[in-house]
């Protein structure tokens, strides 16, 4: 994959360089695409089907987020929270 550079885009940061071609990501690494945030298959993950948010602007700690940034995170937050209650409940 190629990386161009990008304002906010580490070429050494794994999701930097996904974030930069969402649309050549294969749906798993795309399944919900908000202005902020993807969420994304995790990989050997403990749990089958396990999805996460990632970041679409460089972040090294949950410290460097913003306060619009956890607006943002409502949305994926909430999406991802009510498939994995029926998964790992009971």
């Amino acid at each position: 994959m190629t990386v161009t550079r990008a304002a906010g885009v580490r070429e050494d940061c794994y999701s930097c360089v996904r974030n930069v071609s969402l649309d050549a990501l294969p749906p798993r690494e795309r399944i919900l695409l908000g202005p902020g945030w993807r969420v994304v298959h995790a990989i050997r993950a403990a749990l089958p089907g396990w999805l996460v948010a990632v970041a679409r602007r460089h972040v090294t700690s949950p410290a460097e987020l913003t306060a619009a940034d956890s607006a943002n995170n409502n949305l994926p937050s909430s999406f991802l929270r009510r498939p994995m209650v029926g998964l790992t409940a009971g």
